[in-house]
């Protein structure tokens, strides 16, 4: 399905991380999955994936729909410390949840909405989106769980028989140079695998992973896992029922 690319063809692939190339294009844009709270509404700052279960939050949390398979790898970590296999205690734990669930969002615009308008104190969410919003002026922190935080990277890259190789080789290795990527995170707190990119220790908090101790609470969700239905050992009952947390 995806072209393949010659890392020669791309010079700014010498200054990368090498997790961060791969034979089909560079990994960028990395960005984290972890809590987001309100500094305003909560007096004391949450630590974990498990304080989202907290009474204090009764009414004022939500969690994402729009990204399903996160949010049940996500209780699954909180819970029992892994992001598969996953079975009906996982749901059984997003029923317990229910009191504190204001809504379920469907996409980052929503949950940004909710957050501006106080009308949550914490919900999981994307680094970038929650310091995109501090800087408006929205009293906001992000939290690396103790349990994990989810990293990911979008892959950049060109389908089987391109028109035009050529130009999109040069576009990739345009946008992978440190002038495209430092932008990336001064203006979105997004990570890059480029090693020349210089940031300050506060931009360095915000994008997250450029902050050496948070990369040990990092995880890589297992997509190869989600699609393998035999890892998802849920009960008749549970497969069948609506799932519903609001």
């Amino acid at each position: 399905m995806m072209f393949k690319i010659d890392s020669s063809a791309l010079p700014e692939a010498a200054n990368y991380d090498p997790n961060f190339v791969t034979e089909n294009g560079p990994r960028l844009v990395i960005w984290c999955y972890g809590l987001c709270y309100n500094t305003k509404l909560v007096a004391q700052a949450p630590t974990k994936w498990r304080d989202l279960w907290d009474p204090r939050f009764k009414g004022k949390a939500a969690i994402n729909e729009a990204l399903l398979e996160q949010t049940v790898q996500m209780v699954n970590m909180a819970w029992n410390g892994r992001t598969t296999p996953i079975g009906d205690d996982v749901f059984q734990k997003l029923t317990e949840l229910r009191p504190n669930l204001l809504t379920l969002w469907n996409n980052a615009a929503q949950a940004e909405q909710l957050l501006r308008q106080g009308e949550i104190a914490i919900t999981p969410f994307w680094n970038g989106r929650v310091y995109n919003l501090e800087k408006e002026g929205v009293p906001l922190e992000f939290v690396v769980p103790e349990e994990g935080m989810f990293v990911r990277a979008s892959l950049y890259a060109m389908p089987r028989n391109p028109t035009n190789p050529e130009l999109m080789l040069k576009y990739l290795n345009f946008i992978m140079g440190a002038p495209r990527q430092s932008q990336l995170a001064e203006q979105f707190f997004y990570g890059s695998g480029n090693r020349q990119v210089q940031v300050s220790s506060d931009l360095a908090r915000k994008i997250v992973t450029g902050v050496p101790a948070n990369m040990t609470r990092a995880k890589s969700e297992d997509f190869a896992a989600i699609l393998d239905l035999s890892l998802i050992h849920i009960s008749e009952p549970t497969r069948l029922r609506r799932i519903s947390y609001a």
